[in-house]
């Protein structure tokens, strides 16, 4: 019954299974290579233009074969039953019995093998409507079988286009870049891998979602078949070793053919890595800044031009496994960007060397007008004559200069520039090109002209030389005149001598001038060089008396400032340094300049001022005050008001200062002795200025507690010591009462801390007693005092937080008198603490062997009795622990575990 239609679903079968997924099978050119996107695309169209259509048509063929046949075997069941004889058989159960005598002439034997016949052809007809389930089922397994064929047929001819040995471009094609460390391809291994992996995916995603016998509503409808199971194609694929070895093949392909992409492309493009770094850095305008010379020049033209030639040798492309390492745009870029740069350079170069040139040429110039300057002075002459020979040394470079420029326009035309004649900037060029050459050759025949002019002129101009030395000489003499007469009397006014000096510095100074440069013509003229012996010895006795008036007037200078101004201004030991620093000059000078009568002027007035340095030491000692001056002053009978350091040392030596020079000294070693103890006293105050008490939280009290005292007793202590001293002194009589309060300070900065320290300790153990409300309801009282004494601490603390300072703490007495108040209150808590723990004991004896603090611990906590558990070994002797069922003792235990129940 079914031999034809299988015939003809075998036919379809066939034809899905011929069905190439993709695009390429068995029609892929060799030489093709793909662009990865439009790979997946075309796999993409493929499966929704060709696959999809074409696999669906067939399948609604099969299917509607199916149908056919299913809707007549059932048919032809229907119209069997409704025969009467089948009804008959129905009703005998389907058994040939005695058949009824509808009809004479038919015989029995007949009737029989009538209903034999028609029970055959009934089972028959059952029988090929079973058969149809299983033939649906059977085409249902015959296309998940072609479908995963189809997918491993696929992923097959995947590899076979990779593996294709007439393939001589490979599969995809890569682009190849720089990267900072390597190479860069596009797309990448990973897209690559992501791409085909994604199109196998898409390939086994699809043969999944073909459609099948066993998936049409109709089909399962009409034989009971919603319960059949189905053959899994996507679990069926999976479990395929085949399908899993290509797959894993494929993705070879794709690593391995990129392994052989990045070893050939760091052997064949690694050395073209120098001009993409250069491309990279490249700035033309950075470039010119630099100053470029020939060399450098040449040098980066040559450069270019290797690189272009490897350019040119560089492949467009090369074959690694499946791809094709596509290398064009990379050459391109390159070999444009060493085009420009060539052409950026050879501007450059074209710049320097009309740079260049512009400034031979101007130099050129310049000597050609000063070569031909002819001047009569001696000076001038000799200028040209220095000129000359400068310019003679120069010549050499000045030509290599113009040869230079020469060779930069060589360059230029021998890297590929072209001079466009056409161009105003070019031909501009061309022209002081020109005129450089001119020039250069006018600078040789004056240097000659020159030569010859110079020769002509020397021998006048020698004489010239000697006349202007006898001038010289001349002038030294009449120095040597003006000298001896106005140098040499030491009464002569000091300030208009040290006028002369002055104006004879700047004579002398020219005159030196004036020599050297006759010498140095001298040199030039080739005559034997003048001593000039007469100014030499007026410069050297001009130098004796500028040194003995020099002194004189610095000595004179010092002597008026130190006598009259204010002593208060004056330092002693500047004033003994600069006389003990003059006197040894003054004894080299007369060892030097024997009989000099200036010198000797000077000797006797720093002698006869030595009488006042033991009254300048005393009066201008910084430590005297305004009593130390009324003492001074009463000495000399001398009245004055408003003391204030006012006066000089010529006014003390007018009042007889002199006379009272003991009494002074003793006046003013007493200030001095003063005047430590009052730095002492400031030091001893400075010391506290950054003295400061630290706090540090105290648990989690809410407050702080003071710390680190140590450092401050032991400064304090100290500090007690000195001031004390300080006090029994006669010195500190002028300032007793600062040292008295600064006394005081310290005994209440002292007091303060017992006090705070004390309260401290205290409510540091009271504190956590009174936190507990069990405690407190047992002792109200003292819970009361508790309470100011914490709310006072707590107060204190927050002022020493806001204002940690030690000495400004003790300037609040109060803060003292409400220490002190703490402490009392303290210590009636401790009083009623102890009472209140003396009557527990008494109550309950086995207390007497617990401490206080442990004791305070079971008391503070009456609502929790397990808070007993660590105190029992020591309250008796052979308990351990209890056992609580809640609040209620049930047991006890022994350090050995023993456990002793109650009874209850």
């Amino acid at each position: 019954t079914f031999q034809p239609v299988l015939s003809r679903l075998a036919s379809l079968v066939a034809d899905i299974a011929a069905t190439p997924m993709a695009s390429f099978a068995g029609v892929a050119s060799p030489d093709k290579t793909y662009l990865l996107e439009r790979f997946v695309k075309e796999q993409d169209a493929h499966r929704e233009d060709v696959i999809l259509p074409r696999i669906n048509s067939k399948v609604a063929e099969m299917m509607k074969i199916l149908m056919d046949i299913s809707s007549n075997v059932h048919a032809e069941k229907v119209k069997m039953e409704s025969m009467s004889d089948v009804q008959e058989l129905a009703a005998a159960g389907y058994k040939i019995g005695m058949p009824s005598m509808t009809s004479a002439k038919t015989s029995i034997s007949a009737l029989k093998e009538h209903r034999a016949d028609l029970l055959s052809a009934y089972r028959s007809c059952c029988r090929d409507v079973e058969r149809v389930v299983y033939l649906v089922r059977l085409m249902d397994y015959m296309l998940a079988e072609t479908y995963v064929g189809m997918a491993v047929q696929a992923v097959q001819d995947l590899l076979n286009l990779f593996d294709n040995p007439e393939r001589q471009r490979g599969a995809f094609t890569t682009v190849v870049t720089f990267a900072p460390d390597g190479f860069t391809f596009a797309p990448s291994e990973e897209d690559v891998d992501s791409a085909v992996d994604g199109v196998i995916s898409t390939w086994a995603r699809v043969v999944c979602e073909l459609p099948r016998p066993m998936t049409s509503k109709a089909l399962l409808g009409r034989h009971q078949l919603r319960d059949a199971s189905l053959l899994d194609v996507g679990k069926t694929l999976a479990a395929t070793d085949l399908f899993a070895t290509l797959r894993g093949a494929c993705a070879h392909r794709v690593s391995h053919s990129f392994g052989e992409a990045r070893s050939y492309v760091l052997a064949s493009l690694e050395d073209k890595r120098p001009v993409q770094q250069f491309r990279e850095s490249w700035d033309a305008e950075g470039f010119e800044a630099l100053g470029q010379s020939l060399l450098s020049l040449r040098s980066s033209l040559l450069q270019q031009r290797r690189w272009g030639r490897l350019l040119e040798q560089m492949k467009y492309s090369g074959v690694c496994g499946i791809l094709l390492v596509d290398s064009k745009r990379m050459r391109l870029d390159l070999q444009d960007f060493v085009k420009a740069a060539m052409e950026d350079q050879r501007g450059v170069l074209l710049r320097v060397a009309g740079a260049m040139c512009v400034r031979v040429l101007e130099r050129a110039q310049s000597w050609v007008a000063q070569l031909r300057e002819r001047p009569d002075s001696l000076d001038a002459y000799l200028e040209a004559m220095l000129r000359f020979r400068e310019f003679t040394c120069d010549k050499g470079s000045l030509v290599e200069s113009g040869t230079t420029v020469d060779d930069l326009y060589d360059v230029f035309k021998d890297y590929g520039g072209k001079i466009d004649m056409r161009d105003q900037a070019h031909r501009q060029a061309q022209l002081t090109r020109e005129k450089m050459h001119e020039t250069l050759e006018e600078v040789c025949s004056e240097l000659d002209a020159c030569s010859e002019w110079l020769d002509e002129r020397c021998e006048a101009q020698k004489k010239s030389l000697a006349s202007g030395g006898r001038a010289l000489e001349g002038a030294a003499q009449g120095m040597l005149t003006r000298m001896s007469q106005h140098l040499d009397d030491p009464d002569a006014s000091l300030p208009d001598t040290m006028a002369l000096i002055n104006a004879m510095i700047e004579e002398v100074s020219e005159m030196e001038a004036l020599s050297q440069r006759y010498n140095t013509y001298e040199g030039l003229l080739s005559v034997p060089a003048s001593e000039f012996a007469r100014f030499r010895q007026a410069k050297m006795e001009f130098e004796r008396r500028k040194n003995a008036w020099g002194t004189l007037d610095a000595w004179s200078r010092y002597v008026d400032e130190w006598m009259m101004s204010p002593v208060g201004s004056v330092t002693a030991e500047e004033v003994q340094e600069t006389t003990d620093e003059l006197t040894k000059h003054v004894y080299k000078m007369t060892k030097q300049y024997r009989g000099d009568p200036v010198v000797m002027k000077t000797k006797d007035m720093i002698e006869d001022f030595r009488v006042y340095l033991p009254l300048i030491t005393e009066a201008c000692n910084p430590a005297m005050q305004t009593h130390h001056w009324d003492q001074v002053l009463a000495l000399l009978n001398v009245t004055c008001e408003n003391v204030k350091n006012e006066f000089t040392v010529t006014e003390l030596d007018k009042w007889g200062a002199l006379g009272q020079i003991d009494a002074i000294c003793a006046v003013s070693a007493t200030a001095s002795k003063e005047y430590s103890l009052r730095k002492a006293l400031a030091k001893m105050k400075a010391e506290w200025d950054d003295k400061v008490f630290h706090c540090t939280p105290y648990k989690e009290t809410g407050t702080a507690v003071v710390g680190q005292t140590d450092e401050i007793q032991q400064m304090l202590d100290d500090q007690l010591v000195k001031i004390q001293a300080m006090n029994a002194s006669p010195f500190v009589k002028a300032f007793k009462d600062e040292t008295v309060a600064w006394e005081k300070t310290l005994f209440a900065l002292q007091d303060l801390l017992d006090q705070w320290v004390t309260v401290q300790s205290t409510w540091m153990y009271l504190e956590p007693i009174f936190s507990s409300p069990d405690i407190v309801k047992q002792m109200p009282r003292e819970g009361e005092k508790f309470e100011v004494v914490d709310t006072s601490f707590r107060s204190l603390m927050e002022d020493v937080m806001a204002s940690p300072g030690c000495v400004p703490m003790v300037k609040d007495p109060e803060r003292i008198d409400a220490l002190k108040e703490a402490n009392r209150l303290l210590e009636e808590v401790q009083r009623g603490l102890a009472a209140y723990l003396e009557k527990k004991r008494l109550f309950f004896p086995r207390f007497f062997f617990l401490s206080n603090d442990e004791i305070l611990e079971i008391l503070a906590e009456t609502k929790d009795p397990t808070r007993v558990q660590p105190h029992l070994r020591k309250c008796f002797e052979g308990i351990n622990r209890l056992v609580f069922d809640g609040a209620v003792v049930t047991a006890m235990t022994s350090v050995e575990q023993e456990v002793a129940p109650f009874k209850t």
